[in-house]
C-alpha cells in the first residue's frame, strides 16, 4: 500500500476540480470499506453491477 508524504497531502489539497473532487469522494467511500469482510465487498458490489 501506498501513501503521500506531507507534502504530497499538500499538493492534492489543493487540487479542487471537478475531477478530483470526484477522486476525492471515490477514494473515502473506499476507506470506509476497508473494515468489511470480503464477502461484504462482494455484496456491495454485486448490487452495484446489477443496478
Amino acid at each position: 500500500m501506498l501513501s503521500l508524504t506531507a507534502n504530497g497531502d499538500h499538493v492534492v489539497e489543493k487540487l479542487s476540480s471537478e475531477y478530483f473532487q470526484r477522486i476525492k469522494y471515490l477514494l473515502s467511500f473506499l476507506e470506509q470499506s476497508k473494515s468489511d469482510t470480503t464477502s461484504a465487498l462482494q455484496k456491495q458490489l454485486n448490487s452495484t453491477f446489477s443496478s
